[in-house]
C-alpha cells in the first residue's frame, strides 16, 4: 500500500513479538486481547492508510484469536465498524449472539463498541476497513442489524465492493480529493451490499 504506514514483526526479537502485535493491533483498530497459537513464533505485517474518512489496511499474520471485552470499550469515544474481507482462509466471527464462519469470497461487518471473537486457525491475508458509525449510518441506515452476518462478496455489488477495497487498498491514491471520493464510493458499495 503506497502512502501508508507499515509494521512488521520481522525485526523483533521472539520474546517481544506478542507484545509489540497487541500495540498494533490497538493503534490500527481499537484494543482487543490477542491470542497466539505460537507467539514466539508469530509473524504478522499491517499496511494501513486513509481514503477520506475510511482507514483501510491489509492485515498478513498467522493464525490468531482477537477478543474484545466490556473493559476495551468502556473507553471508547466513537463507534467504529470493521469490515472484514478474508482472502486466504476462513475466519470465525461471535457477536451479537451470532456465530458466523466467513470463507475467502464473502465479508463480515463487527461492531466496535460491543464484545466480540474473530479468529482464524491458518494464516491469513485480510483487507480491513474501518468506518465510524456516523459516516456508515449516513449511506446504511442501521448498520447494526448487519453485523454478523457473511455478506457474498463473489456477485453482483458486493464483488464490486471487495474488487474495489483490494484495488485500493493496493495502490492508495496520493492526494486528498481522490480518497475523499473513493473512501465515499467504498461506503456507498457497502451500503448497497447490504440492501
Amino acid at each position: 500500500m503506497g502512502h501508508g504506514r507499515q509494521f512488521s514483526t520481522d525485526a523483533m526479537p521472539a520474546q517481544a513479538r506478542a507484545d509489540h502485535w497487541n500495540s498494533v493491533i490497538a493503534q490500527a483498530y481499537f484494543p482487543l486481547d490477542l491470542t497466539f497459537r505460537d507467539a514466539q513464533h508469530f509473524t504478522g505485517r499491517l499496511e494501513i492508510g486513509n481514503v477520506g474518512e475510511v482507514s483501510l489496511s491489509r492485515l498478513q499474520t498467522e493464525p490468531v484469536q482477537y477478543e474484545r471485552h466490556r473493559r476495551h470499550i468502556a473507553g471508547a469515544s466513537e463507534e467504529q465498524y470493521l469490515i472484514t474481507i478474508p482472502r486466504q482462509s476462513p475466519v470465525e466471527f461471535r457477536q451479537l449472539g451470532r456465530e458466523v464462519r466467513c470463507d475467502p469470497g464473502g465479508f463480515i461487518i463487527e461492531r466496535g463498541d460491543e464484545p466480540y471473537r474473530f479468529a482464524y486457525g491458518t494464516a491469513n491475508d485480510l483487507c480491513v476497513l474501518k468506518v465510524a458509525k456516523p459516516v456508515l449510518a449516513e449511506k446504511l441506515r442501521n448498520p447494526d442489524r448487519y453485523c454478523a452476518l457473511v455478506f457474498n462478496g463473489r456477485e453482483g455489488i458486493g464483488s464490486l465492493f471487495t474488487t474495489m477495497a483490494q484495488q485500493i487498498q493496493a495502490q492508495t491514491p496520493a492526494d486528498g480529493m481522490s480518497g475523499q471520493v473513493l473512501g465515499r464510493h467504498l461506503v456507498e458499495l457497502l451500503a448497497l451490499s447490504g440492501r
